[in-house]
């Protein structure tokens, strides 16, 4: 039995530093209270557990552990902070599984402590795909000009010259919004366009949304997909698609912000600003709203509705402190650009607020 102790030992150590690394995570990079509470309450339940077999340390020999001066390169390099979680993760799973195979050749006084590993161990398995969704594309939306590209709305020019040219203007995301009942694309015609739209945005470095249809930005290669209030889920898109995908959501108060971001979102829509002909909203929460949600600061943050390069609207804007640095805050427009028969200047002038 000592050596099967010795085994438990070091396993324990093991699923105790996982879950410290997988904590300090939630704690401090992604500033995610449930999800630090629910490691925390593993931390507490493992060490109840552990404690049904007495005296493991005495049986522990670290200096004549022959696995402590075996070790790969590997394990002395991470890429990012989200590779020490998700290494982290596998490490507690693997310890735990240890504990539980080992703990059955203990007889009577094992039986509990596996019992309580076995359900760490899935709930292991929850939290480790939690904080990796949630460590997915923190920090990859910081736009400032953000195109919602509406082929009914290309007025002067076909949409493609006003896609080339906006991007030429400054534009750095586009979202395609094509909605079915306003006369958009939908079903092979809505993919095969949304192909289209990727090619020339991601020949010019420019990220590719789609507008409430997660599998149509799966299908054409797409960075994302944006939802509103009334739509499907964020967490269910995140269950769904895990990190492979940006997910926006619209918001009008810090409230759904919060809500947001604790589901997994990449980046937050912000408003309406100002009232617009583009939909009809009865509470228009304008700049006031963008300050609020840029000193939140948790995600990258678009204004929309009824911005355009008029210096009034520009100026409440770098009040609410868009520009700024740190702030996180850019703006999505749609008609103003593909409306104009100068789109590609009118990108350049909105552009102008984050150019000095």
């Amino acid at each position: 039995m000592m050596q099967v102790k010795r085994i438990i030992d070091a396993n324990a150590n093991r699923v105790r530093e996982a879950l410290r690394v997988m904590e300090e995570a939630a704690r401090f990079l992604l500033n995610n209270k449930d999800l630090c509470s629910q490691i925390k309450s593993m931390r507490h339940d493992f060490a109840a557990a552990i404690s049904q077999i007495p005296n493991l340390e005495s049986q522990r020999d670290t200096t004549g552990d022959v696995g402590t001066s075996v070790c790969t390169a590997r394990e002395y390099e991470r890429s990012n902070t989200k590779d020490v979680a998700i290494a982290a993760g596998k490490r507690l799973s693997e310890a735990l599984r240890a504990i539980e195979e080992y703990g059955k050749v203990l007889g009577p006084v094992g039986v509990d402590l596996v019992r309580a590993v076995e359900q760490l161990r899935y709930r292991g398995y929850t939290v480790e795909q939690s904080l990796n969704i949630a460590l997915s594309y923190s920090c990859d939306a910081d736009w400032q000009l953000c195109l919602l590209l509406t082929r009914v709305m290309c007025e002067h020019h076909t949409w493609e010259v006003v896609l080339k040219e906006a991007i030429k203007g400054g534009v750095d995301c586009v979202q395609i919004r094509e909605k079915e009942a306003e006369g958009g694309l939908s079903g092979r015609a809505l993919v095969m366009y949304c192909k289209e739209v990727v090619k020339i945005c991601h020949a010019a470095d420019v990220a590719v949304i789609v507008n409430d249809r997660a599998d149509v930005a799966m299908m054409c290669g797409a960075d994302g997909v944006h939802v509103g209030q009334q739509d499907v889920g964020c967490d269910e898109l995140r269950n769904l698609f895990g990190g492979q995908m940006l997910v926006g959501v619209s918001t009008s108060c810090i409230a759904e912000a919060e809500l947001a971001w604790e589901m997994g979102a990449s980046y937050c829509g912000v408003g309406p600003m100002f009232a617009t002909t583009t939909k009809d909203k009865k509470v228009i929460v304008g700049p006031k709203y963008l300050n609020e949600y840029g000193l939140w600061g948790k995600l990258p943050g678009l204004a929309i509705g009824g911005i355009e390069p008029s210096e009034e609207k520009l100026e409440a804007l770098r009040g609410a402190g868009m520009g700024e640095e740190g702030m996180r805050l850019g703006m999505a427009v749609s008609g103003v650009i593909c409306r104009s028969e100068k789109p590609g200047e009118v990108a350049a002038d909105l552009k102008s607020l984050f150019n000095g």
